[in-house]
């Protein structure tokens, strides 16, 4: 498009110069570019050259990360314990006929289950441990004597992961709450080992997901 001056030129202005401060001898024609930034998307906004991820691989990428972060955090999921007949540090005026130990999961009764004499370390177990359910029994002897009994629990979960914990109780009034004096480990078994690491790469995908 040709400017309004450029189109008369010096010629057409001729019969200006009697009316100008100065002659003007020749007029300057001065090209003018514009820079047009071409929108090829049809969104109103320029356009930066960088390739966009359609909707659909959107979609799929976000539902992939959630996969991720979802799926080894339900296989890691296990029995976690509710509540237990003693509570922990109860003391008790008559000695109970079982430990009952309420689990929010369908569990296994595993080795390691015990029941100890907090002085002599005597086991006070009268027989072996029951599941029922989501219920672990740890039958115990008649007639426990006065004194602090330690209990170590031992489960396995649906998931096959292998749980232990340890609570105390009392019997005869007026104690102290008693402290456990037996121990608790739960191994880390190779299948933990890799649910973790799972785990781990899926917060790396879901991250990198939200990056993006």
């Amino acid at each position: 498009m040709q400017d309004d001056l450029e189109r008369r030129g010096p010629a057409d202005l001729a019969h200006l110069r009697p009316g100008l401060g100065h002659a003007v001898e020749d007029l300057e024609q001065v090209p003018v570019r514009a820079l047009v930034l071409v929108d090829g998307h049809g969104i109103g906004k320029a356009s930066s050259g960088l390739p966009v991820p359609s909707r659909g691989v959107k979609r799929l990428t976000g539902l992939l990360a959630v996969a991720a972060l979802a799926a080894p955090a339900t296989a890691q999921a296990h029995a976690t314990l509710v509540r237990s007949q003693p509570d922990n540090g109860a003391v008790l005026q008559a000695a109970p006929r079982s430990v009952r130990l309420t689990f929010d999961d369908s569990v296994r009764s595993a080795n390691g289950n015990e029941v100890v004499n907090n002085k002599t370390r005597a086991t006070a177990l009268a027989g072996k441990p029951r599941v029922s359910g989501r219920e672990l029994v740890l039958p115990l002897q008649r007639n426990l004597a006065d004194g602090d009994y330690s209990v170590r629990w031992s489960i396995v979960s649906q998931d096959g992961h292998r749980e232990e914990g340890v609570l105390a109780f009392g019997v005869g009034a007026g104690r102290a709450p008693p402290q456990p004096v037996l121990g608790a480990s739960t191994p880390l078994a190779w299948n933990t080992v890799v649910l973790r690491t799972l785990y781990l790469l899926g917060l790396l995908v879901g991250v990198g997901v939200v990056g993006f």
